[in-house]
């Protein structure tokens, strides 16, 4: 490098610049220009290259057709005030760093384009570097388009889960019925500019596909892309990708389970005592509404919960035996285990037995109550109305997840989780979890928490094979 006399230009060689591991094409070197005036101007080349010969020789190799997503990572300070210049009062191009002191810009393939960083300086206007008090250094760097996966607006508890502590993921799940299309899942890309050097590939070598996703290159409309799904009739995990276009370098990752569509019959009965008026006005949801509520919750694990015809869904037993308008868990046994096995009376594979009130405590909690319990000697559950609120799908929902295997924590700890504590999804919470009371936000108080309608996606096999003896 040779010095600059006055009013001259010094040009610095070609400097190298991190390259993307592994593949052919990278922004492989940047330029720094000073000028006598003490301003610096840097370049970068969006290209690739080969070994340099002679040095500051640029030999394109392998490139995008269209526009390279450029990374420029900014450090700078200013002498002057002695203090480390925040990211804020960077900007490349006109874009302002985050705050890791990053900007990400689409330039034009092999083309040289100028990234010199401004600066907004307390008491100056945008100005260029200036070598007497500023000084910083730059990296250059190809990058890809961030991609990730989320839940179409309020489908989220219909078979998607994240597996991080966000709503979205680049390593998510979805689950889909076999010989069924489904669409519950968006993609988004960002810069959206690039999604259009998107691809959906499936990654599977069977001749057809046992699943296929489209659309096969994503918008770029600024939104999130629908992600339609069609399964075969062969159940198991398949692997969707986002990729590149340009380089098939894998940028997320959709694991699709895809189950067989379990029918479970089920029944549901009001249970009244005549002889205690605080026991009766038992009601159960009517046929259509409770199958949809059911199967909206059931279908993140391809379930169809079918109502059985019953001749008589009201039926009186003397169970109040203490007069309290309760019904304890003794009481709720009350029904002869003749009337219990006999399919012409209750019938259903599963049934749900309606009560008024619940008289069973949580323990340590003498006034607090469940919402429901299996019970122990039939497939079947008891449900208490009034402690429910009119959310009785979800407590059926949570009573069928214990019967086929799915179990909440121990009741005696009061702070104690379920198999799929939290993080949930925003907003909701998880079917199986206890309903125990938990503490306020202030911690202060105790209250018993929302009914969950969201599943992990370790616990939708599980039911999905659970339910198959229901049907």
């Amino acid at each position: 490098m040779e010095e600059a006399g006055s009013g001259e230009t010094t040009v610095h060689d070609w400097y190298e610049a991190r390259d993307l591991a592994g593949e052919d094409y990278h922004v492989g070197y940047y330029r720094r220009v000073s000028l006598r005036n003490a301003e610096t101007r840097v370049s970068v080349y969006t290209g690739g290259w080969t070994n340099i010969a002679p040095p500051g020789t640029i030999i394109p190799m392998n490139a995008p057709a269209g526009p390279v997503l450029i990374e420029v990572v900014v450090s700078a300070y200013d002498s002057l005030n002695q203090r480390p210049i925040p990211p804020e009062e960077i900007t490349v191009r006109g874009k302002q760093l985050d705050e890791d002191g990053t900007a990400r810009f689409i330039l034009p393939a092999h083309a040289v384009e100028d990234i010199t960083p401004e600066f907004q300086l307390s008491g100056f206007g945008p100005q260029q570097t200036f070598a007497e008090h500023i000084k910083f250094n730059i990296l250059a760097k190809a990058a890809h388009p961030k991609v990730w996966f989320s839940a179409q607006s309020g489908k989220v508890h219909r078979g998607f889960d994240p597996a991080s502590p966000n709503d979205w993921s680049s390593d998510a799940y979805t689950s889909i019925c076999t010989n069924a299309t489904k669409s519950i899942v968006e993609a988004f890309v960002d810069p959206p500019e690039m999604a259009s050097h998107v691809k959906l590939v499936v990654v599977q070598t069977n001749t057809p596909a046992f699943i296929t996703a489209s659309p096969t290159l994503l918008n770029n409309g600024g939104g999130g892309t629908p992600i339609n799904l069609t399964a075969g009739s062969v159940p198991g995990t398949y692997t969707v990708e986002a990729r590149t276009t340009y380089s098939n370098t894998r940028l997320a990752t959709l694991h699709v389970k895809a189950m067989p569509l379990r029918v479970v019959n089920f029944g549901i009965f009001a249970i009244e005592d005549t002889n205690s008026l605080a026991t009766t006005g038992v009601t159960i949801p009517d046929q259509s509404a409770l199958e949809s509520a059911l199967n909206e919750l059931g279908e993140q694990a391809c379930l169809k919960f079918q109502l059985e015809p019953a001749t008589e869904r009201l039926h009186h037993y003397a169970y109040d035996l203490n007069g309290d308008g309760l019904a304890q868990r003794n009481e709720t046994e009350i029904i002869p285990e003749s009337h219990l096995s006999d399919y012409s009376r209750f019938p259903g594979r599963f049934r749900v037995f309606v009560f008024k009130k619940s008289g069973v405590p949580y323990p340590h909690f003498d006034s607090f109550f469940v919402r429901g319990i299996l019970m122990e000697v039939v497939d079947a559950c008891v449900a208490f109305q009034v402690d429910i609120g009119g959310d009785i799908p979800r407590v059926i929902l949570h009573e069928f997840g214990h019967l086929v295997g799915l179990s909440t924590a121990q009741l005696l700890d009061p702070q104690g989780h379920d198999m799929d504590a939290a993080t949930w999804p925003n907003g909701e919470a998880s079917v199986i979890r206890s309903g125990a009371p938990v503490l306020n936000a202030t911690g202060d108080a105790f209250s018993l928490p929302n009914s969950g309608r969201w599943l992990r996606h370790g616990d939708w096999t599980k039911l999905n094979d659970g339910a198959d003896e229901y049907k």
